[in-house]
């Protein structure tokens, strides 16, 4: 870890990208081993993983900057790294259970594939491309 807020932003910034490269592995897997996960499933996950690492990444950032910039416990930097990292793991645990309670995932999910089942699908029809060509 830096050194001040440069060293939490950076900090910050690497630990989003993990998050979000591991969602995807992990959510891409997941699409590919289970018989019943589509590709709703797949989109809809990673769109709430990435909504929860928002957050969190918010959240940590938030309470760094503060005690980097009150001073309160700025000549600490172990000891803001430490805070931030609580904070974060505690709105991820706080993120997850409203998740589980709410079924914030499944209804982001659901909704996914019930737009999916309404709009006009395509057809290609063959017979109609070769009709159309002049006779010649």
């Amino acid at each position: 870890m830096g050194i001040g807020q440069q060293g939490l932003e950076a900090s910050i910034a690497n630990g989003i990208r993990f998050c979000l490269v591991f969602s995807a592995i992990y959510r891409g897997l997941e699409w590919f081993f289970k018989d019943e996960y589509a590709f709703a499933d797949f989109l809809g996950n990673i769109t709430v993983d990435m909504a929860k690492t928002a957050l969190i990444a918010a959240a940590s950032w938030g309470i760094g900057t503060f005690l980097l910039g009150t001073a309160l416990l700025g000549g600490s930097i172990i000891a803001v790294a430490g805070i931030v990292f609580v904070v974060g793991f505690a709105v991820a645990i706080g993120l997850e259970y409203l998740d589980n309670k709410y079924q914030i995932s499944e209804k982001v999910i659901e909704l996914l594939k019930t737009k999916w089942k309404r709009e006009v699908k395509p057809t290609a029809d063959i017979h109609k491309a070769l009709h159309i060509w002049p006779k010649g």
